[in-house]
């Protein structure tokens, strides 16, 4: 089956009727993405790397008083109690804050992160995969339900790497900083830091003795772009910068030396109630498109009104509020950060790409 076509993928799961958008290779066929360029030196392992703004960074609390990710893992029978101990064979280097604050043109550049390195925040240092590991201690992001759905599919007991760089607000739009790319005439700006803590954790992961591959690039941004129709209808033309460049930068590091082989695997923003997007279903439809331009690019159907979505909610309350989890206004509840995790899990899974 060609998932150009419009299809479910089967989470084991029943809660998770993951709807798959994009192109790539249906479940037990083959694809480029899964085949390693030399899986047999006992030194490969796969990496994600992870980025987008909150949602992605995680503003979702995991406990706050009411055992909010126990209780979800128990609604969803999945064993979370893995993600408070620390996945060791999943491992994260995570690095994020919220960059509009402060004055000066350089201001955001030093604003103190919440990152696993606190000596030296932009080297990256990897720890095993567990709640806190968001914009703070107290908060997780989807790397917790990625890495609670890929730890028993480990490749010949090596570790799964995960290298986290995301900011909470931001947006192609936003000004100083923008996720604008060098193409788009934007150097020394979210793009640039995404490279250099990408370079940098793939630096620590040789070191280690291993040598890494780009299984996918996973993304999760928009709401930034999403209150007015020229932002939301030019968001293609940014993703295919975004994804393009990134390719082109870390083609090395991608499977056969082609960095076409490095999956994009995006998410649809929230379009329910709670919260409402002047623009949210221009920008949806951009996520869509471009998912449909190529075989390695995905998009997870979150939407609380297409067909086939997985109904994400957020909290929408106030400001410093805690809805069923939500951190805030625009974040989604632990149930649903927990079911977002597991559906990008999903699609690395169904399409080979630990392979």
């Amino acid at each position: 089956m060609n998932k150009k076509s419009h299809f479910l993928l089967l989470s084991s799961l029943a809660l998770m009727a993951l709807s798959s958008c994009g192109g790539g290779q249906a479940p037990g066929s083959s694809s480029e993405s899964s085949v390693e360029s030399d899986p047999d030196d006992g030194k490969t392992v796969s990496v994600f790397v992870l980025s987008g703004q909150s949602n992605m960074e995680g503003s979702t609390f995991y406990d706050n008083g009411h055992d909010y990710l126990r209780a979800a893992g128990e609604a969803l029978e999945v064993d979370v109690e893995p993600a408070f101990e620390g996945i060791e064979g999943v491992q994260t280097s995570f690095y994020g804050y919220y960059p509009y604050q402060g004055w000066g043109q350089d201001a955001w550049k030093n604003i103190t992160p919440h990152c696993s390195n606190t000596e030296s925040p932009l080297d990256g240092k990897f720890e095993a995969t567990k709640v806190g590991m968001g914009n703070r201690d107290d908060l997780m992001g989807p790397e917790v339900g990625l890495s609670l759905g890929l730890k028993d599919h480990r490749k010949n007991s090596r570790p799964i790497f995960f290298i986290k760089c995301a900011f909470s607000g931001s947006g192609f739009t936003s000004q100083n900083p923008t996720w604008k790319t060098h193409e788009q005439g934007t150097d020394d700006q979210l793009f640039d830091r995404l490279l250099l803590y990408t370079h940098n954790n793939l630096g620590l992961i040789e070191g280690m003795g291993y040598k890494p591959v780009i299984k996918g690039f996973l993304w999760h941004q928009g709401e930034s772009d999403a209150n007015n129709d020229s932002a939301a209808t030019g968001y293609l033309d940014n993703l295919r910068h975004l994804v393009g460049e990134f390719r082109e930068e870390f083609k090395d590091y991608a499977v056969e030396g082609n960095g076409d082989n490095i999956n994009f695997v995006d998410a649809l923003i929230y379009d329910g109630t709670r919260l409402t997007y002047g623009s949210v279903d221009k920008l949806n439809d951009s996520k869509l498109a471009f998912a449909e331009e190529g075989d390695h690019n995905f998009c997870i159907n979150t939407s609380m009104k297409r067909e086939g979505g997985l109904q994400l909610q957020i909290g929408g309350g106030s400001q410093n509020s805690d809805v069923e989890g939500c951190f805030n206004i625009y974040h989604y509840i632990t149930k649903d950060m927990l079911r977002l995790g597991l559906a990008y899990a999903d699609v690395v899974l169904e399409n080979g790409m630990l392979d």
